[in-house]
């Protein structure tokens, strides 16, 4: 296959500014050197790479470290052949890529040169675009607009971001103080009509639990349910790997279909069915998994790594930038934050929660969960809990989840997990509903 194929050129970006070698390069390193991938995840994007086929095994790559499998060549093949492109990337050009592999550079050296290369071409597009519309005489002061546009959104793309200034949050709340809110469906309509339909964008809501007790199932299909209705969502988990709050979520929404212990059809792949085999064939539950893989990858979830409140918020500030914001900011846990860990008592967690806050104002949907105390773990979070305490002021709606050990007791076979409203500054703040989930599985649903 030669370099004219329409496999290898992207009919869409201008030539001039290539990358092939270091892509190959890269590409070639890693599937050696994989303990690299870790380095270079976030630094690229699909549409980074200049050459076709390599856009299709970048986002093999990323797959495979999400859920946490090494992409050496027979890795790289398995997957490719089951996406129907081994073909068209050809067994014969992954074997030599993985056996010429560089030396000299290590793998964020071949990163940046692709990013900058990338950049470099965007703005060979811009340039062409601006040319057109000179040719066609726009007036300058159109012509100079957008080619400031232009240049912000280079640089919000292809140059590092540095966290939102206290400026531009205050900018930002009083434009969301200006326009109306708007609720945010995520999948649980029993929930949000609890909530008075205040899970609104620009809110800060928070889920107050004791350890177990399902918050981070719940969060992670909010998640899910979330993007599956086109809405863009930045998961950040400190709680779990993105390996296995991603299996979590593949597992949990997976088309695999059984029947429970009283009868009642069940959705998911719990632990009792990969370990005991009771429901079926291994290959059916393997190929469910597969796909529910693939549909999740298609999703539009950044799943973000641990990281500093600081490091979140200038990413949902270069999302903004970028023109393609974040509609919903999941954050598990915020106990954990590095905020939270800052210093003794509450005051550090509750300037934590108020970080929350000030990113839900720049636009998004903010959902924190915290965790209650160990002690007393046979009660309900109530508002004399520390931690809601701490938060009241940030949270518009404040939410406890809660395992009652007596039901659960005489329904073994599924968890009831008992939610309830502790502030809601535009509703009541009473009532309960409550939730499902096998105990084995990640599958949580309203009951």
């Amino acid at each position: 296959m030669d370099n004219n194929t329409a496999i290898d050129y992207n009919p869409g970006i201008i030539p001039g500014v290539e990358s092939p070698a270091s892509e190959r390069s890269l590409l070639g390193l890693l599937m050696n050197r994989w303990e690299q991938m870790g380095q270079v995840n976030n630094m690229l994007a699909p549409d980074d790479f200049f050459i076709v086929r390599h856009q299709w095994l970048w986002k093999i790559y990323q797959m495979a470290y999400r859920f946490n499998l090494t992409a050496d060549v027979t890795v790289v093949e398995d997957m490719l052949a089951h996406a129907g492109l081994l073909d068209e990337v050809g067994e014969l050009y992954l074997m030599d890529m993985a056996i010429h592999v560089p030396s000299v550079h290590n793998a964020k050296s071949y990163a940046r040169m692709i990013k900058e290369a990338a950049g470099k071409r965007t703005m060979l597009e811009e340039m062409s675009g601006l040319a057109v519309q000179l040719q066609a005489n726009a007036p300058l002061e159109e012509l100079l607009d957008n080619m400031q546009q232009a240049v912000s959104g280079l640089r919000a793309t292809f140059v590092q971001q540095e966290a939102a200034t206290s400026v531009q949050v205050v900018d930002s709340l009083l434009e969301e103080l200006a326009g109306d809110t708007q609720e945010v469906d995520i999948g649980f309509p029993k929930l949000s009509a609890l909530a008075n339909y205040q899970i609104v964008r620009g809110s800060y809501v928070g889920i107050l639990a004791h350890p177990e007790q399902g918050k981070s199932r719940l969060v992670t299909q909010i998640a899910y349910n979330a993007a599956s209705n086109g809405l863009r969502v930045a998961l950040l988990s400190n709680e779990a790997t993105n390996n296995q709050v991603g299996k979590m979520m593949a597992r949990a929404n997976s088309t695999f279909t059984w029947t429970d212990h009283h009868g009642h059809p069940r959705r998911g792949i719990p632990d009792h069915i990969l370990r005991d085999n009771q429901h079926g064939d291994y290959d059916q539950v393997y190929e469910a998994m597969v796909n529910s893989v693939i549909a999740l990858e298609a999703l539009p979830i950044d799943w973000l790594p641990n990281m500093p409140i600081s490091s979140l918020m200038a990413a949902c500030h270069q999302a903004q930038q970028e023109g393609n914001p974040f509609d919903v900011v999941i954050v598990d846990s915020v106990n954990k934050t590095d905020q939270a860990r800052s210093g003794d008592g509450y005051s550090a967690v509750s300037a934590a929660h108020a970080y929350m806050l000030d990113l839900a104002l720049t636009g998004p949907l903010v959902i924190g969960v915290s965790n209650v105390n160990k002690a007393g773990e046979a009660k309900r979070p109530t508002k004399e809990s520390p931690q809601f305490r701490d938060a009241l002021y940030s949270f518009r709606v404040g939410i406890y989840m809660h395992v009652d050990q007596q039901m659960q007791r005489a329904n073994n076979a599924i968890t009831t997990v008992e939610m309830g409203i502790l502030k809601n500054n535009n509703g009541p703040k009473a009532g309960q509903i409550y939730l499902h989930h096998d105990g084995s599985s990640a599958r949580i649903t309203e009951a």
